[in-house]
């Protein structure tokens, strides 16, 4: 079965418009996402927070991350450890278990 050219116009015209409307969708669910870093990062103490802006947002080494903060790399590892659960019990609540290195449902928000 042939399809005429206006069938073929709309089809082109829809698929522009459903591909618009999923890019803004996309970037909707992204500006929440962040809105979420933003406000896990405020909670943080002021340690915390520039070891995750150092090492996770602006993606530096951990011995850049080390000078700049002045803690041993190990130390610098634990922060980031314990301030990345923070975030995730705040973003999520759930709450990590070090001891047995698993999620739990956190009631305490």
């Amino acid at each position: 079965m042939k399809t005429s050219a206006i069938n073929k116009m709309y089809s082109v015209t829809e698929d522009l418009v459903q591909r618009r409307l999923d890019k803004e969708n996309r970037i909707r669910v992204y500006q929440d996402i962040i809105m979420q870093i933003d406000a896990a990062l405020t909670i943080l103490s002021d340690i915390d927070r520039q070891i995750i802006t150092y090492r996770e947002i602006e993606q530096n080494t951990w011995m850049q991350v080390e000078y700049h903060v002045k803690l041993s790399g190990s130390q610098c590892n634990r922060v980031r450890k314990r301030a990345l659960a923070k975030m995730q019990e705040y973003i999520y609540n759930e709450r990590y278990d070090f001891d047995t290195k698993s999620t739990q449902l956190s009631l305490g928000l």
